[in-house]
């Protein structure tokens, strides 16, 4: 039987003394930036630079690149702690290159920032940039621990910049469907739900490039102050295997399945998480590939996510109610009401005890936080979403590692501190 502990450490991961000081005190200086004080009106173009000129960071250059006339946004600057592959990405749309991410955030040119870095930049990078008075788009999981994530939220509090993470999910049409379906009553209150990853396949750690080298510069660059150490191909190839970048796979894959279940069942962090996983894949990597959360909300809801490495197909996610249950096919839902309440289901709501009902079209998610930037609005995935989910995510990584079930203290302690916390 595993035991209930209370816990200080809210990320169970290294944080330096340094950075987490240097993250609280960013999150409480209001920012001055000249950009934030020109907001863009329909027809302005807002300037975006992107920081991370990998896989994803070229798949975001590419999309906002493609639909410029169409969302009147435009990609001015690219970086990458690699000079060489700042300088390719920047040529396929006409922006300029850099290699100081700093530089890019602080820039008076730029409206927005997009960060497709290593999990362990999110943080810094996304808190310079609202500090500086940019908008921020920022690809998952939000951050690496739940101390930088609280960092991330309190900033993006404080001065309004508008915040978009990168769980798609969020924005299909699907979660606002089953929200205004739970919220309609004929669900009645909500009980349990549950979210499967389907299946994922990590195999080996991805294959190094033969001759891989970076200069003593772009290693410092890419791994930042904390850990110190030489050069290793597999730690910058692989970077998601290892805990000083990332909590790895399996939380990034919760991370997105669980931010939209919050958009239908609602935002908010966990009062208790328990887990259970481990390491599938026999290439020496440090991070989970595995891992099976359960959490628990103040309401008394249960909420179970699964991520697997094992074949299969993503299951229709489900919520449950005291009177019916919700299945989410994607393009379709089908309400299913409990037998001892079928009657009171059909006066009620007028619908037979298993009714179907056709997903709303989903919306854009880059164009969400364009549109959130001219509108001024949070945006589907915005740090009142991925917050909460993020939060429970590291709870659950700290619970599978420790064998414990951890409890999250979401009350107002003394004058000054966090309003969430772990104890």
């Amino acid at each position: 039987m595993r035991q209930e502990i209370q816990i200080l450490n809210a990320s169970g991961t290294r944080v330096t003394r340094r950075s987490f000081l240097a993250l609280s005190a960013a999150a409480a200086i209001p920012f001055t930036a000249m950009s934030r004080d020109r907001v863009a009106g329909a027809n302005d173009t807002i300037r975006i630079g992107i920081i991370g000129a990998g896989r994803r960071g070229s798949a975001l250059l590419r999309e906002f690149t493609k639909r410029a006339d169409a969302l009147h946004c435009r990609v001015t600057a690219v970086c990458d702690a690699r000079a060489s592959a700042a300088a390719n990405a920047a040529s396929l749309c006409g922006a300029r290159a850099s290699s100081d991410w700093q530089a890019l955030v602080h820039a008076d040119d730029l409206d927005a920032v997009v960060i497709a870095a290593p999990d362990h930049w999110h943080a810094p990078m996304a808190i310079a940039a609202m500090q500086a008075g940019k908008d921020v788009y920022c690809e998952t999981p939000m951050t690496r621990t739940l101390d930088e994530a609280r960092a991330f939220r309190d900033t993006a509090m404080a001065t309004g910049c508008i915040v978009q993470v990168g769980a798609r999910a969020c924005s299909e049409g699907q979660w606002a469907a089953a929200r205004d379906v739970a919220g309609s009553g004929q669900l009645g209150a909500l009980v349990w739900c549950q979210s499967n990853s389907g299946a994922h396949h990590p195999g080996t750690a991805r294959a190094p490039r033969a001759g891989v080298q970076l200069t003593r510069r772009e290693w410092q660059a890419f791994q930042g102050e904390d850990p110190a150490c030489s050069f290793d191909e597999r730690r910058y190839v692989s970077w998601r295997n290892y805990a000083d970048y990332s909590q790895g796979e399996a939380a990034d894959i919760l991370f997105q399945r669980l931010a939209p279940l919050l958009v239908a069942i609602g935002p908010e962090a966990p009062v208790r998480v328990s887990a259970a996983g481990g390491v599938f894949a026999r290439d020496g990597r440090e991070t989970l590939d595995s891992l099976v959360m359960t959490c628990e909300y103040a309401s008394g809801l249960k909420a179970v996510l699964t991520s697997s490495p094992a074949g299969g197909h993503n299951q229709p996610s489900v919520i449950r109610g005291a009177d019916a249950s919700l299945y989410l096919h994607g393009d379709r839902l089908v309400v299913e009401c409990e037998p001892e309440h079928e009657k009171v289901f059909r006066a009620r709501f007028g619908a037979t005890p298993r009714t179907t009902l056709a997903a709303p079209a989903s919306s854009d998610h880059v164009a969400d936080w364009v549109h959130g930037m001219r509108e001024r609005r949070p945006c589907a995935c915005g740090e009142h979403v991925a917050y909460p989910a993020m939060v429970a995510v590291s709870m659950a990584v700290q619970a599978c590692r420790e064998s414990k079930t951890l409890r999250f203290d979401n009350t107002v302690g003394r004058a000054g501190a966090h309003p969430a916390r772990v104890v």
